[in-house]
């Protein structure tokens, strides 16, 4: 049974964006504490906020699978 070439495609587009998701991107900073450190951080991907403190430093985004990159600088 051979595939159409939109499921080919639909397959191929899901598998790019699972790729992607390996690729660790910098949180996106909401909120530092009065000292200076990171207290909340959005997913890149999706944009799902956590809060250092209470939830931890993910590598991984919890809620789409994001890999996050914690290093200093770009």
């Amino acid at each position: 049974m051979s595939k159409s070439k939109e499921e080919i495609e639909e397959i191929l587009e899901y598998v790019i964006k699972r790729i992607e998701k390996q690729i660790p991107k910098k949180p996106n900073v909401s909120a530092y504490n009065e000292d200076g450190s990171l207290l909340i951080y959005e997913c890149p991907s999706c944009a799902s906020s956590y809060d250092i403190d209470y939830d931890g430093q993910f590598d991984c985004c919890p809620k789409c699978g994001q890999a996050i990159d914690w290093s200093v600088g770009d």
